[in-house]
């Protein structure tokens, strides 16, 4: 993982944090589907190998939008910023698998796999367009008048 987490630090000095977000919950979602679809174990391993470029391409652009909001607060609060990160990606550690074995549990593996692509491309879609802009993508944009 130590290559990808180096090349996707490059990205996110030259690429929007909001597109490499967006291509995370593109590859999370197919992950998904792979995983709930996969009738062999290289299906498997490929859904399972999309899971591990979705963490990439969701955690350094993640990271980045946090240190850049908290310096931008008065006074900054890159601490609570990181605190709050914090919990909720451990929220999400403990109530995604258990949302989704008690899909499981109702609707089957692969259906639960489908539910929760589902959800969470609901879910990246309509939090997508509400991450902030950094300030480096805000000084390379045209200027509108």
């Amino acid at each position: 993982m130590d290559l990808v987490d180096q090349v996707m630090g490059g990205l996110v000095t030259t690429v929007s944090p909001r597109i490499l977000m967006g291509a995370g919950v593109l590859a999370v979602v197919l992950s998904l589907l792979a995983i709930g679809g996969a009738r062999e174990l290289w299906q498997t391993c490929l859904g399972m190998a999309l899971m591990g470029l979705s963490a990439a391409l969701l955690h350094a652009p993640a990271t980045t939008l946090i240190r850049e909001q908290g310096f931008r607060a008065r006074p900054p609060t890159l601490g609570g910023s990181f605190s709050l990160y914090t919990l909720a990606y451990a929220g999400g550690l403990a109530i995604g698998p258990l949302l989704t074995g008690f899909a499981v549990q109702h609707a089957g593996f692969a259906a639960a796999m489908v539910i929760a692509a589902v959800a969470l491309a609901a879910l990246g879609a309509l939090s997508l367009p509400r991450l902030p802009v950094t300030a480096e993508a805000a000084s390379q944009a045209p200027d509108p008048g």
